[in-house]
């Protein structure tokens, strides 16, 4: 299901994109995921090595980048670097930029998304405001890309956004992977 971020209101919070540390896996560059993602649209799709359902996801992200170039797409895992670096040399996520989070940083990135599995689907606005966000195996990348054009047309402030709606509280989440 996706989530929705939803309009400003007065007095709220902007929703953005938060100051954590990741490492570019291709460089070895230390950052963060606010400096990475600056003044660009991106999707990210978080993602672990151990989940069975994530080197798909990457794989339909691959295939959405090679069609929105102007979108900047990164797989961003949450466990291992070696592993990370190994999938950035894979051919069906070749288009994609790689970012590690170390398991702290992790946990600081599922609170600040509101999620509980990967792969996990977020769309951020150049202006670092949060646009949309999905589970990624059912993430639908092209109303992604339209989320972030919608807040491109309200203009700055109008999108500059709140918080998540959670899953519903009880819900079953598949959670293999935390």
């Amino acid at each position: 299901t996706e989530h929705a971020f939803a309009r400003a209101t007065p007095g709220m919070e902007a929703a953005r994109v938060p100051d954590l540390p990741v490492v570019v896996v291709e460089s070895g560059e230390e950052t963060t995921l606010h400096a990475w993602a600056a003044g660009r649209p991106v999707i990210l799709d978080f993602w672990t090595s151990r989940c069975t359902r994530c080197p798909a996801a990457l794989a339909k992200l691959n295939a959405f980048k090679l069609k929105h170039g102007d979108i900047a797409c990164a797989a961003v895992n949450l466990d291992s670097l070696d592993n990370a670096t190994m999938m950035a040399e894979e051919d069906d996520v070749a288009e994609l930029e790689h970012l590690f989070m170390d398991m702290a940083t992790k946990e600081e990135a599922k609170a600040a998304f509101s999620f509980a599995q990967v792969p996990f689907v977020v769309a951020v606005h150049a202006s670092g405001a949060l646009a949309a966000a999905s589970p990624g195996t059912s993430a639908d990348l092209p109303a992604m890309a339209a989320a972030l054009a919608a807040v491109e047309a309200a203009g700055p402030g109008e999108n500059d956004a709140a918080a998540v709606n959670a899953p519903p509280e009880g819900q079953l989440v598949l959670d293999e992977d935390f």
